[in-house]
């Protein structure tokens, strides 16, 4: 099992939106504040991130579970594996392929963060 770990501190004075996909789920990090990131998976695979003026998106590898916490808090969890799509292709590809590949695209943005 490889297991990662990944911080994304907002250095800026407004609080960061952060999608998680495929889950659909949004989160808000508050300035000054800093999210920790722990994946898990079978094989080693890294968050695939889309910055643009809605905010970070952070699109899980196939078979990741993760947790995130704001500090010590816990914000977020996924137990379920992401499920992998066809071959060769990220769940942000196969998302985009069905749905609206525009939207997931990287742009121009205000955000002031780092991530290590």
């Amino acid at each position: 099992m490889h297991e990662n770990t990944k911080h994304i501190t907002n250095n800026g004075e407004e609080e960061i939106p952060l999608g998680i996909e495929p889950h659909g789920m949004w989160l808000y990090i508050e300035p000054g504040h800093t999210f920790r990131l722990v994946t898990r998976s079978k094989q080693p695979s890294q968050w695939e991130v889309v910055v643009n003026e809605e905010g970070i998106c952070l699109w899980a590898a196939a078979f990741f579970t993760f947790e995130i916490f704001d500090g010590d808090e816990l914000v977020f969890e996924s137990n379920y594996p992401v499920p992998s799509g066809p071959s060769g292709m990220t769940a942000r590809e196969f998302i985009g392929m069905m749905f609206s590949p525009e939207s997931f695209e990287a742009g121009a943005h205000p955000w002031n963060f780092v991530i290590e």
